[in-house]
């Protein structure tokens, strides 16, 4: 498998050649998914069981621009609840233009918390500050966990303060 590296000749050939497929499903480490309504949570799971690192976008590019409605999709829960168990050896996560909620980090850190290295939260939305009250477990058990332009909403002083220590403490 070292000797083909580009993720599109491996699929072009896995499509041909039925051994080579399960090779492909056995072997392979990571997977990108350009849009969450491309497959299934499940078809991921049973078509990649040893899978180590998901990339995962949400909403089209257009959202960034506001042209696409705010409630449009690209809603993470689906993917957590049907990935955050099932796949073992799963260390990185990467969400993109998704909307993350509060319980669907908590259902991270209950099932991936001492396994999880990195969970990357880009252009997200709709989580809270809540959900950065299990970000002490996230820091324990992560060698790097991100927030990188993600909106918080409905943040206050206080919420910004706390938000402000939170982010502190992760650099001791």
């Amino acid at each position: 498998m070292g000797y083909i590296e580009d993720p599109r000749d491996r699929e072009a050939i896995s499509l041909v050649c039925r051994r080579w497929y399960h090779v492909d499903a056995l072997s392979r480490k990571h997977v990108t998914i350009t849009i969450c309504y491309s497959t299934s949570p499940d078809r991921v799971r049973r078509r990649f069981p040893k899978l180590e690192s998901l990339k995962l976008n949400g909403k089209p590019r257009a959202s960034m621009f506001n042209l696409i409605p705010e409630d449009w999709g690209g809603y993470a829960g689906p993917w957590v609840h049907g990935i955050a168990e099932a796949l073992s050896c799963l260390k990185t996560i990467y969400f993109r233009r998704m909307i993350v909620r509060d319980d669907d980090i908590g259902v991270l850190v209950r099932a991936r918390g001492d396994k999880l290295k990195s969970l990357k939260l880009d252009k997200c939305s709709e989580f809270s500050m809540d959900s950065l009250n299990w970000s002490p477990v996230l820091a324990k058990t992560s060698q790097h966990c991100s927030w990188k332009k993600a909106q918080l909403l409905r943040m206050t002083m206080d919420g910004f303060m706390r938000l402000l220590s939170t982010i502190l403490c992760w650099r001791c």
